[in-house]
């Protein structure tokens, strides 16, 4: 069933088949270690934990896999775009030997449980359109062979537009990613350690003796908790609104009847990923990218879905039967965060800011949170340093923590300056908007009957402007990507509460 334009479907490729069934927490609970998110880090985190013989409980606050790792483009590879070269010698080879480490243990866990998840080995690169996409392959190149990475640059690329050059790395892999994390979430489970959805973790304490989490219905009791939740439910003492930001950017799977020889990604802006995926028989090609901070699209230009159709039309004429977008946090160097929060203990850890390469780098997440936990040492503590979550780092990411600081102000002061005043009649059905109505700032809905739906368009995490997206039909922040539907409710984090309805006449 092919898209039209006027369609506004949400369904990545990978969800259309069944999902595990899974409860819902309620009451008082007790564990080790509470891991809050069942998405591909928690999941592989408590399966690592409980196979130790730490007991663990899983909450999830929608379902399993419904965040980014079931919007991903399901590339498994240590071959990140162009990012080493920026990083310097020493924290290039401790990011690599991290995520290879965890490509290793995504292979390993998909051999000792025969996890059929259309797993294949294919080459990735990272391809250069200009001159200054050249200089940036050429320094990575440089850095890859300093440490010792077995990558090779070429110009002869199985794309239908022009090439400058490529980085290639060959043995790299892709997999359908749900398939895979519906098997070792089963393989959890039949340990007898619980996973729950729909069970929203609202806050999180430290005593003493532990850690509480709230969640909507329910509390767990544990000797320590981990934060997979994407953004973290704690800002402190990570000061995560300071140090993250969120990005969302937009995917289209179509059939197609050829190889692209295998996964793809441009060496810098726009930027453009591609690959296929061999399913039931049939190849499909995904292409997409065309990011943007949460909130923050240009609207002078093409949106949404529009440059990920455009980019596919370059394939041929075959139409996209699957379209989703997905949201990554950033770091402002890089480099994820990923460890404990406090000196002592109890402990919280964390792990966040994968920058849209979630795979292996969850993986290694797993196996740091792990090690950090039981005090194993499979990933060395000289390489785990490099991850620390309250690292100073200067540079680069100095720069980039004023700039971001930057931009939360603009969207206090001329974000919220820019909100026009006026009223719903101009607002056409089936769409939304963000207006100053009888000195309110709402969120407004009109859906197809003309029935209007009206919030407060400020976010219920540290109260910045919303933004409608026309593109999914949402309501997101400004600041740091909160995300909510079209009746108030929380999509995603790190906003808790759903938006407050607002009466105007």
């Amino acid at each position: 069933m092919a898209l039209r334009s006027d369609d506004m479907w949400d369904c990545p490729l990978w969800m259309e088949i069944e999902k595990p069934r899974l409860p819902v927490m309620e009451g008082a609970q007790r564990c080790d270690v509470a891991v809050v998110g069942a998405g591909l880090t928690g999941i592989t985190t408590a399966l690592l934990l409980a196979l130790e013989g730490v007991k663990t409980i899983v909450v999830e606050a929608d379902v399993i896999g419904s965040g980014t790792s079931g919007r991903t483009t399901g590339k498994v590879t240590v071959q990140h775009d162009v990012r080493l070269h920026s990083l310097g010698e020493a924290k290039a080879r401790g990011y690599l030997a991290a995520n290879q480490s965890g490509l290793d243990m995504i292979v390993r866990l998909i051999g000792e449980y025969k996890i059929d998840c259309d797993y294949a080995r294919c080459p990735a690169y990272v391809y250069a359109r200009d001159d200054d996409e050249v200089k940036a392959i050429e320094q990575e190149m440089d850095i890859y062979e300093r440490i010792g990475v077995p990558a090779r640059l070429t110009k002869d690329v199985p794309l239908p537009f022009p090439v400058r050059e490529a980085l290639v790395l060959e043995d790299q892999a892709y997999f359908h990613p749900l398939k895979y994390l519906y098997a070792l979430a089963d393989a959890l489970v039949g340990m007898g350690a619980p996973v729950y959805e729909k069970s929203r973790a609202m806050d999180i304490e430290r005593s003493s003796d532990g850690v509480l989490v709230r969640t909507e219905r329910g509390t767990i009791r544990a000797k320590a908790a981990v934060l997979a939740t994407g953004y973290p439910l704690v800002e402190y003492p990570g000061l995560f609104f300071l140090r993250l930001h969120q990005e969302r950017s937009y995917l289209m799977a179509a059939r197609m009847p050829i190889q692209t020889g295998g996964m793809g990604i441009t060496a810098g802006e726009p930027v453009n990923t591609l690959r296929i995926h061999r399913m039931d028989g049939e190849n499909w090609l995904l292409a997409g990218g065309f990011g943007h901070k949460t909130g923050q699209e240009d609207k002078k230009d093409k949106t949404g879905y529009d440059p990920a159709r455009d980019f596919l039309k370059q394939f041929g004429q075959a139409e996209a039967e699957y379209r989703w977008s997905a949201q990554d946090c950033e770091t402002l160097d890089t480099i994820p965060y990923i460890g404990g929060l406090y000196q002592d203990g109890p402990n919280v850890y964390v792990a966040t800011g994968y920058g849209k390469w979630g795979m292996t780098n969850s993986a290694a997440a797993a196996i740091m949170l792990r090690d950090l936990i039981t005090g194993s040492e499979v990933i060395s503590p000289q390489v785990r340093t490099i991850f620390d979550p309250l690292r100073v780092a200067p540079g680069a990411s100095a720069k980039n923590f004023f700039m971001q600081t930057a931009d939360t102000v603009r969207a206090f002061t001329a974000g919220r300056a820019s909100i026009e005043a006026g009223d719903c009649d101009d607002i056409p059905r089936g769409e939304g908007a963000v207006r100053r109505v009888g000195g309110k700032t709402c969120a407004i809905y009109k859906d197809k009957d003309g029935h209007i739906r009206i919030f407060s368009a400020v976010c219920t995490h540290l109260k910045c402007p919303l933004e409608y997206n026309a593109a999914e039909k949402t309501f997101d922040c400004q600041c740091h990507g909160s995300r909510f539907s079209l009746t108030g409710d929380v999509i995603e984090g790190p906003a808790k509460l759903p938006l407050e309805p607002v009466d105007v006449e």
